[in-house]
């Protein structure tokens, strides 16, 4: 039996996979290789990508019978290549994420919500010289039951 958390993160994961082919400059499509948590500087061969990072969990006291959660991630993509088509090329890729994502804000019904926003501070893998990348972040909100953080809540309070 998997926890909440790890169900939330393959969801999102299976989402971001979506987006697994995309044309590149000259019109050559290539598969945009999709990872969970690298921790290693990127290199030309592994791109274009785009790697999910989980970042906190930050538990939610509401003084009910469950436990509610807000789960950060960020999605980087980045793309062989510098000025301004390399720039269109993230843009393309990072909006399909936001289209990936926002095509189902409850996860198959797994959270309540998803929301974008700001990276912040966020430091993710290294990119190579000559190549372009954006963040995407945002936080997902789903509860358990109390002190069960293997079975989903799915009632409001």
């Amino acid at each position: 039996m998997k926890p909440c958390r790890q169900l939330v993160v393959e969801a999102v994961l299976a989402l971001v996979e979506t987006i697994a082919a995309q044309e590149q400059m000259g019109g050559v499509v290539k598969a945009v290789t999709v990872e969970l948590n690298r921790r290693t500087a990127l290199e030309e061969r592994d791109l274009p990508s785009a790697i999910l990072y989980e970042a906190d969990e930050i538990p939610l006291n509401d003084f009910s019978t469950m436990d509610l959660y807000e789960l950060g991630l960020v999605v980087q993509v980045a793309a062989l290549g510098s000025g301004g088509v390399a720039v269109e090329f993230v843009n393309s890729m990072r909006a399909e994420v936001i289209k990936a994502l926002k095509s189902d804000i409850s996860l198959g019904g797994l959270v309540r919500w998803l929301e974008l926003r700001d990276a912040g501070d966020f430091i993710a893998a290294e990119i190579p010289a000559q190549a372009e990348g954006a963040l995407l972040s945002f936080l997902v909100h789903y509860a358990t039951r109390e002190g069960d953080p293997y079975t989903f809540e799915h009632n409001y309070p």
